[in-house]
């Protein structure tokens, strides 16, 4: 075959966009670091993000697989997990030094909220969270002075919202682990002018339905105007008694690890390899789990739990999620 011969202007053309694409891809690693940095000083505490990426040809910039860890002085792991953070942003406005954002979407997994065992909570722990409520204990005083930032106006915010996981250590190492399934999907918020009252409303979102207290985000909210959700919705969780999950790891493996996990957070009443169904008491109520296998050859776990007949989802919920991060390993 001959060799294909290029015309001048076309070699200018695909070495021109050869240019633009590795700047391109330059800027986004930079950028990704920039936010990277900036988040962990605005929370205090350690972020991290997989990806980043700045449209090409229109307004757009995502963020895929942000994590929020924990704070210092609480166990190491995820406090926060974001799939994906879509958003629009106004050119014109950075120009003015002003961040204008038309429109932001937030896809958040996961929350995990651990109270050590001096009863302090992890996300009241987190800096942003701290300054908001010095700033309500001290309103009438001008003490407390904050870093200036460049203005910020989002126009509209989307939250889609999974579960909230809550580790409670303060009856000892083995942490007391209840699941809530949030389930919001695109709940719409107007006019948010700075990352601290998007940040805390978000908390609350997670907080507020599960009537956990909070000192620290309920100070913040009061300081930025923010509506606490009463503890009364809790009631709209408690009706659900199971929670499922499904994995690849193979139903043998999901048998024997689900073994293993139970026996150490409660005591097993009956565990049957044939039927692989497995029946404890777990946080004072009775809790089975079934293991089966989907058309797809992926495992289903099923866990019930229920205390005194009532339904008890949250526990069914803690369990699958413990679960989760054995077959993880």
């Amino acid at each position: 075959m001959g060799k294909i011969i290029l015309k001048k202007w076309q070699k200018t053309i695909i070495i021109s966009l050869s240019i633009f694409l590795c700047l391109w891809l330059i800027g986004n690693q930079i950028i990704k670091t920039a936010v990277t940095i900036s988040a962990s000083n605005i929370l205090g505490t350690k972020v991290h993000i997989d990806k980043l990426t700045i449209g090409i040809l229109e307004p757009t910039v995502e963020i895929f697989g942000l994590q929020i860890y924990n704070p210092e002085d609480f166990p190491k792991g995820i406090l926060i997990d974001i799939n994906k953070i879509g958003t629009q942003y106004d050119l014109p406005s950075i120009l003015e030094g002003k961040l204008h954002l038309p429109i932001v979407v937030l896809d958040l997994k996961k929350m995990v909220i651990i109270k050590n065992q001096e009863g302090l909570l992890n996300i009241d722990s987190l800096r942003i969270i701290q300054q908001e409520a010095e700033k309500e204990k001290h309103k009438e005083k001008k003490e407390i002075t904050s870093k200036k930032r460049m203005p910020l106006l989002i126009d509209e915010a989307r939250l889609n919202f999974g579960k909230v996981i809550v580790k409670d250590y303060t009856k000892g190492e083995i942490p007391i682990i209840h699941g809530y399934d949030i389930d919001i999907k695109n709940k719409i918020y107007k006019d948010i002018n700075s990352i601290p009252r998007l940040v805390t409303m978000i908390m609350i979102e997670g907080v507020g339905p599960i009537g956990l207290k909070s000192a620290a985000l309920y100070g913040a909210s009061t300081a930025l105007g923010v509506a606490f959700l009463p503890a009364s919705i809790a009631g709209i969780f408690i009706g659900k008694n199971g929670a499922t999950g499904i994995f690849k790891n193979s139903p043998d493996k999901a048998f024997d690890k689900t073994v293993d996990l139970l026996e150490k957070i409660g005591t097993i009443t009956k565990a049957s390899p044939e039927t692989r169904i497995i029946n404890a008491k777990i946080y004072g109520a009775t809790v089975s789990v079934s293991i089966s296998q989907n058309d797809e050859k992926k495992t289903v776990i099923f866990v019930k739990a229920r205390r005194k007949l009532m339904p008890k989802g949250e526990i069914a919920e803690g369990v699958l999620h413990q679960i989760s991060q054995l077959l993880k390993k």
